[in-house]
Order: C-alpha cells, then sequence, then structure tokens
C-alpha cells in the first residue's frame, strides 16, 4: 500500500503515485505539504493516526457525501495544487548500500547527495541536480535551498558539480574574500593589517584595523594545512565558547570569518579583542606585589570560565598576557572545553598541563587550578615543579623557601598531584591572594 504523511499531524493517507512531488493538501488538518509516496512498509511500527470517534448523527449527514465520492478511497489525500514553480522533495537519507530502498524513491545512490535542513538538522539524500535549487523537507515541512554538507563531498563529486555552484556549498553567513593585498597593505576580511604581533604553530596574530573603526584589533588567521587539521578545529572551538564570554581578565573573541577555496574552507579568520602586553613567557614580573597582582587577576578570570561551565585547560605562561598598564588577560581559548570533558590524548607534552589531563581522564576547574599553580610555581622558581611523587613534597618547599609561608602553601596546595587535594576552587586560592597582597 502506497502512502504519504503529513507533516504537520503525522496521520498516513492512502496515496497515488501520481502525485509524488505535488503540492498536496491534508484532508485532516488543512496542512499543505509536498507529497513524498513510499510504501506503508517504512512506517511499520509506527501508530496511524486514527480519526475522532464521530457521533451518530455527524455520521447519518456525513453517508450522502460519501456516496458520492465512490471514485475515492476514504483518507486519500486532496488533489494536488497546481504551482508552477513545483520544488523538489527531499528524502530520508538511505545507507550507502541500501540499494533497493534507494531505487524504491527513485534516486540513483550513485546520483545522490546529501543536504540538511536548516530548520530541524534532518540530513536528506538528494539528486545533485537539486544542488542550488529550493526543496521541501519531508520532516518539518518547511522550505530551505539546497546545499551540499561538507563532509560529504569526495574529489569525485567535487568534479561533478557546476562551478557556478561553489557558493551554494557554503554553510555559513559569514563568509569573507579571504585575505589580500591593496598595494602594500595586506588585509584579512575587510580588516586592514597594520603589524604582525606573533607567529604560532599554525597560526599567525595580527593587528588589524577596519577603515571606518578606531579601535585596533587582533585577527588570528590560520591556514589549513592537512586533510584533519587539529588548529582549524581549535579556531572553531574558540569562536565557540570565547565568543559567549565577557570578563575584563579573558580576552573577547568577536567574529569568525571561513575562507573558502572552491568548496573547502582553507583559512579561518579570527577577530579578538587587542590586548597589548607581554606573555608571562616573555616578561616576569620584577616584585611580590606585582606577581600577585597578575595572578589575582588570573585568577578572577578562570573563575569566570569555570561559573560559566568550562574548563580553560591550557593555562600556562604563554596564555596570561600582562599590559604596561596592569592589565591581565587570559588568551587562547582554543583548548576550552565543558566540564568533566575527557580530553583525547595530547599530541605533545603539555608541560603545565595536570596528570589527569595528561592521562585522558575527565577533567573540571581542579585541573585549571593544578596549571595555575604551576604556572605561579615556574614564575617563582623559573621551573616547572616535579610530577613524580619521590620525596616531591620536601623538593617543592626546599625550591619555594623564599617565598612567604602562606604563598608557599597556597602554591604546593595548587600543584598536588590528587585533585582531591587541591584547593577547591578558585574563588578560595583568590581569596588567600588577597590575604596576602
Amino acid at each position: 500500500m502506497l502512502v504519504a504523511q503529513c507533516p504537520s499531524c503525522k496521520r498516513l493517507h492512502p496515496a497515488p503515485k501520481t502525485i509524488e512531488g505535488k503540492k498536496v493538501k491534508c484532508k485532516d488538518c488543512g496542512h499543505e505539504f509536498v507529497a513524498r509516496v513510499v510504501s506503508s512498509e517504512d512506517f511499520r511500527g509506527q501508530p496511524r493516526r486514527s480519526k475522532p470517534a464521530q457521533s451518530p448523527e455527524t455520521a447519518k449527514a456525513a453517508a450522502p457525501a460519501k456516496a458520492d465520492e465512490s471514485a475515492q478511497e476514504e483518507d486519500v489525500v486532496a488533489q494536488p495544487i497546481e504551482d508552477d514553480s513545483q520544488p523538489f522533495v527531499a528524502f530520508p537519507r538511505a545507507s550507502a548500500d541500501d540499494a533497493p530502498a534507494a531505487a524504491a524513491k527513485q534516486i540513483d545512490p550513485s546520483q545522490a547527495t546529501s543536504v540538511k535542513c536548516p530548520h530541524c538538522n534532518f540530513c536528506h539524500d538528494m539528486p545533485k541536480s537539486a544542488i542550488g535549487k529550493t526543496i521541501t523537507c519531508p520532516s518539518c515541512g518547511n522550505d530551505f535551498m539546497a546545499r551540499i554538507q561538507m563532509d560529504d563531498i569526495s574529489p569525485e563529486m567535487l568534479a561533478s558539480i557546476p562551478t557556478g555552484l561553489a557558493a551554494v556549498a557554503d554553510v555559513d553567513d559569514s563568509l569573507s574574500a579571504g585575505s589580500a593585498s591593496r598595494g602594500e597593505e595586506k588585509f584579512f576580511s575587510g580588516y586592514a593589517a597594520v603589524n604582525t604581533i606573533g607567529t604560532g604553530e599554525a597560526s599567525t596574530i595580527w593587528q588589524v584595523k577596519k577603515e571606518e573603526m578606531a579601535e585596533i584589533f587582533a585577527l588570528k588567521q590560520v591556514v589549513k594545512r592537512s586533510g584533519k587539521d587539529f588548529a582549524m578545529d581549535q579556531a572553531e572551538n574558540e569562536y565557540q565558547v570565547g565568543s559567549k564570554f565577557n570578563h575584563a581578565n579573558v580576552r573577547r573573541v568577536l567574529e569568525i570569518h571561513r575562507v573558502r577555496q572552491l568548496l573547502f574552507v582553507k583559512e579561518i579568520h579570527l577577530v579578538m579583542e587587542h590586548c597589548p602586553g607581554k606573555s608571562l613567557n616573555d616578561y616576569t614580573p620584577g616584585t611580590l606585589v606585582s606577581i600577585l597582582n597578575v595572578f589575582l587577576q588570573t585568577a578572577k578570570g578562570l573563575q569566570y570560565i569555570h561559573e560559566q561551565g568550562y574548563v580553560h585547560a591550557d593555562i600556562c605562561p604563554e596564555h596570561v598576557i600582562s599590559s604596561p598598564e596592569g592589565q591581565v588577560k587570559i588568551i587562547d581559548l582554543g583548548e576550552c572545553c565543558t566540564t568533566l570533558t575527557v580530553k583525547p590524548k595530547p599530541r605533545e607534552l603539555v608541560q603545565f598541563g595536570s596528570p589527569e589531563l595528561m592521562l585522558c581522564r575527565p577533567i573540571d576547574k581542579r585541573t585549571d587550578i593544578y596549571s595555575f599553580g604551576a604556572t605561579l610555581f615556574w614564575t617563582l622558581v623559573g621551573e616547572r615543579p616535579a610530577i613524580t611523587e619521590k620525596d616531591r613534597q620536601e623538593t617543592l618547599e626546599k625550591q619555594l623557601s623564599a617565598q612567604p609561608a602562606g604563598l608557599r602553601n597556597l602554591v604546593i596546595s595548587c600543584i598536588a598531584l590528587n585533585p582531591t587535594e587541591r584547593a577547591g576552587d578558585m574563588a578560595e586560592v583568590i581569596a588567600k591572594l588577597e590575604s596576602l597582597s
């Protein structure tokens, strides 16, 4: 038996194959939708929605009308609505080896591609000829333009797509023209480069400005180097997390621009708050009072991140910047994640990472407390704390012997190898730092 399902009331209607792909109107709820006619076997296990019970009087009044409809089945969907701009019909995704199902839906698996409805996020298989055209989602009933799912593109598929459809595959509204030059000036996503702030393993940080604005920004340029590039993933994560933060001691992440070549993202430009100053990796405060001020502000920034339900997961001297005026900013949120996340095995030794981070165990705010304490230890002593159990307590106390007892005890409590032995949260750390200032 062939049926069509109304996406609004979910009622199944017997339907002739001839109305496939045409706009119809549900007899029960009046919702207009594009008919997708399939076998009733596709809905096995789903309860068929029954009509409301009729009173004897209502049934008697309806009897003459039913006699006039002898040419139609009782539940047949209303006649198709004529429309010159007929949309394509999207079909639920079938598995790659489900050739019989694909044939029943009149799609050649070799000519199919995947699209996703932006309204309900349901994936559908579509003929490639539908890319760039309006289709109707059978799940939610909304119309949308068919765009290629980037993860489904193969070199063979790329070669088969008309070149004029490259822009259609862009799934993000924040597209940019990428980097370009105008005379001697270099531009990134509409921002003019002033100078280079620094370079990393996979990125370059630029000081930039917009022509119509006097404010200076920082722009992180990340260029893809391989098929699965961790730096690109970190840049995406930094924007998704950092754009939610707004605190005086955490660098703001303002915009993201994805630069595409054909259908693939080749560069990411992150526009961020410009934070003038030097990191603790390049500059050590000259007095104990200055050190306490830097770490008090760092603790407040971390406390804010923890209150939002996140862990920075990469606190180290390089990611704490202090301006000439004494303003401190925590930067680089690429590793930031929600509490109790289990991080994959680090690609290299995380020098200030906690034992649980290195052992791929769930992390929480105590992970940041360890990295905070290790960074403070490094600033005071000039080297990282020992990570072996043997004589560790005695060695740490000896290395910190020149520091006040209160500060010495705070640092040692932060860098305990067992998370349960560390300071409970950043509020406790802040209170102890304020008592020492």
